[in-house]
């Protein structure tokens, strides 16, 4: 993406960086930048102080939400399929959907986002997936993936 817009403002990039009439990249001003830019990305990368505690209050931002949310079976299962998502969860589908029933949520077709079930009935995707969970079993998630 950034490829393209440098290409598409080659000439203004140009002009900006000529300096009595020669092109001159390493200026103080891109000099600075890049300074900054190297110091925050090595910093991050390798968790150096100070950058080591901004990503450290990061993830226990994250932590928190997940204790007070909780995380889902997977990653954006809101826009899977209520079919892909039964088959994803070890969830019988024709249990699920007598689930939805049995709480008043209509359900266009098992090929509607789970999203959208949830937006149709004006409620949440974790409450539709805490319908149709089967009570009898537990959806567990591998520890060593970290939250967020």
């Amino acid at each position: 993406m950034i490829i393209w817009h440098i290409y598409f403002n080659w000439k203004p990039i140009k002009n900006y960086l000529k300096i009595k009439k020669e092109l001159k990249i390493f200026t103080k001003e891109f000099n600075i930048a890049l300074i900054w830019v190297t110091l925050f990305t090595v910093g991050t990368v390798t968790m150096t102080f100070p950058l080591s505690v901004l990503v450290n209050i990061g993830n226990g931002i994250k932590a928190i939400n997940a204790l007070d949310d909780g995380n889902p079976p997977f990653g954006y299962a809101e826009y899977s399929t209520l079919r892909d998502f039964t088959i994803l969860n070890d969830i019988h589908l024709e249990s699920a959907l007598k689930r939805l029933k049995e709480q008043n949520i209509t359900v266009q077709s098992d090929k509607a986002l789970l999203k959208t079930v949830a937006q149709d009935n004006g409620i949440s995707s974790k409450e539709i997936f805490n319908i149709i969970k089967n009570p009898n079993s537990r959806v567990t998630l591998p520890t060593e993936i970290p939250i967020g």
